[in-house]
């Protein structure tokens, strides 16, 4: 193999989390203020303004779905060995 016998450090970073676009909304996951903390944060596109934040049983590692269903934006965030349903008002 070509990289035999190369010491490569960890990859990744566990402080980035999943980003998911909507129109008007950029959601991410991350660790909190506080740095250990998994939250939700959304980021209304249009000022840059952190407009919401939900602290998450977990940290989302990769790819959210998000989905219109009567009218009312449903968002799936997957973290390790479970998936978080939310529903924005």
């Amino acid at each position: 193999m070509a990289n035999e016998g190369v010491d490569i450090p960890p990859t990744g970073n566990l402080t980035q989390g999943a980003m998911l676009g909507t129109p008007t909304l950029l959601l991410h996951t991350a660790l909190g203020d506080d740095g250990r903390t998994p939250v939700l944060n959304a980021i209304d596109k249009a000022t840059g303004e952190r407009v919401g934040s939900l602290e998450m049983p977990g940290l989302g590692m990769y790819g959210m779905i998000s989905y219109l269903h009567e009218g009312r934006w449903r968002i799936v965030v997957p973290i390790p060995g479970a998936l978080v349903a939310l529903g924005l008002p």
